[in-house]
């Protein structure tokens, strides 16, 4: 995430609007330094045409009326004037100049105007450089500005220009990862709804104890993952290690010593390892009939003890491990994982009815079949069913149970419908609750 008030200054994104702004900028500073120069162009022209009036008009004022131009004003000078009237002597022609006579009163006149050219030509240098130190432009700000326009231009503008794009995708990403995390977070809460379900449905376990139940399963599967990954690799040397023995059982075979004893003992070898071999697939198909016929005996029984109740077909089958393994398959060929308690013990009862079979009919033993608590996953209506059906068999079957029994008293009319011997064991009177050995136990024949 980006923090957008941040962003605003140090990643520029207040510029995102600037581009349009900087083009007019641009336009503007190029247009200010045009008319700049045109200006300034124009003001030393005017400077110029100023300077060159004042230049002629002393020019003109230094010509005679005739168009002649006579002497400078300042010859002769001031101290030379001021001499030749106090000595009333034209000292230039060497005349007489007595006060009052032409001679005299020009060169008064002469002085005078001397005087005045010399404050005329001081207030034309005043005027002068008055006009030279004038300027039109007295900053360099209209060239700051468009300096600043080629600075911003170019990579820089590029960049301003991008920034529009930056922040659209930074929102269009933002938008989406919010979206994101809101389908993670229902699903969360999805989650957190199926497992208050499961604590509901699961009783008086704790949470801990669901989320030890899982880590162990969570183990035990990563446990099959390596230990399936491990079979893999432990078939692929036992392929390589097989091929290995029939490359040197084809080397064996092919030797031919020249000792005859020696080739009796080879040919002795031989029948001995065809024995062998005839014994191992002897024993794996003996192991394979016993299974099928204990299994073809354990679902008739199943068939019998479960009436008129679904009961599936029993399936055994042989593991790696060389045990075998009991499953319960629907008709169809699916396996059904989570029977229920009667199935499951009706399942194994048939197991164990087949395998007593198996017992009498191979060694000539029959031994009775002891049961504690048999029917504790059964439903009242199949209790009664079931004891008839175990008394058709032909075994010896004890069943130890607290079927009809309520609140101490036997339902009579129940155990009527049995065909069954049935016996009650119960605690004599009168013991000594803090003494084990004052009870007594009384076995009463009901039927």
């Amino acid at each position: 995430m980006v923090n957008k008030n941040t962003a605003l200054l140090d990643q520029l994104w207040i510029l995102c609007a600037f581009p349009s702004v900087l083009t007019e900028f641009k336009k503007k500073c190029s247009d200010f330094s045009r008319e700049k120069r045109k200006q300034e162009k124009d003001f030393v022209e005017e400077q110029a045409k100023e300077m060159g009036k004042k230049e002629a008009l002393q020019e003109v004022r230094g010509m005679l009326s005739e168009n002649v131009a006579e002497l400078p004003w300042y010859l002769p000078n001031q101290e030379t004037m001021e001499e030749m009237i106090h000595d009333h002597v034209c000292k230039v022609c060497g005349s007489k100049a007595p006060e009052g006579s032409d001679a005299y009163n020009f060169m008064v006149n002469k002085l005078n105007e001397y005087k005045r050219h010399i404050a005329a030509k001081l207030q034309m240098e005043e005027e002068k450089a008055a006009v030279e130190r004038k300027q039109l432009f007295t900053s360099g700000y209209i060239e700051e500005l468009h300096n600043m326009s080629i600075r911003l231009g170019g990579n820089k503008e590029a960049q301003i220009a991008h920034i529009s794009t930056d922040i659209f995708d930074r929102l269009s990403l933002e938008d989406r990862l919010r979206e994101e995390l809101k389908k993670v977070e229902d699903k969360k809460q999805e989650t957190e709804d199926e497992k208050a379900r499961l604590l509901i449905q699961a009783g008086n376990v704790s949470e801990e104890l669901l989320q030890k139940s899982f880590l162990d399963i969570k183990g035990m599967f990563e446990q099959k993952g390596r230990a399936e990954t491990r079979l893999v690799e432990l078939e692929r040397d036992l392929q390589d290690l097989k091929a290995e023995e029939d490359d040197l059982r084809k080397q064996f075979n092919d030797l031919n010593p020249q000792n005859g004893q020696v080739k009796v003992y080879r040919d002795v070898h031989r029948v001995f390892e065809e024995i062998a071999k005839a014994f191992r697939k002897a024993k794996k198909e003996n192991l394979r009939r016993f299974l099928s016929a204990l299994e073809e005996c354990a679902n008739e029984y199943l068939e019998r003890l479960s009436a008129q109740d679904f009961h599936g077909e029993i399936r055994l089958r042989q593991t790696v491990e060389e045990s075998t393994e009991i499953r319960l398959y629907s008709s169809n060929g699916t396996e059904i994982k989570n029977p229920s308690g009667s199935q499951e013990t009706v399942m194994y009862m048939s197991v164990l009815f087949a395998i007593s079979d198996f017992t009498d009919q191979k060694r000539d033993e029959n031994y009775p079949l002891i049961f504690d608590a048999a029917t504790s996953s059964f439903g009242d209506s199949k209790e009664e069913g079931f004891y008839n059906v175990i008394d058709k068999i032909n075994k010896q079957c004890i069943i130890v149970t607290k079927d009809f029994i309520t609140k101490g008293q036997l339902r009579l009319n129940e155990i009527d419908q049995l065909t069954c011997g049935v016996y009650r064991i119960r605690k004599a009177d009168n013991f000594d609750s803090h003494n084990m050995a004052t009870i007594r136990t009384i076995v009463d024949k009901i039927k």
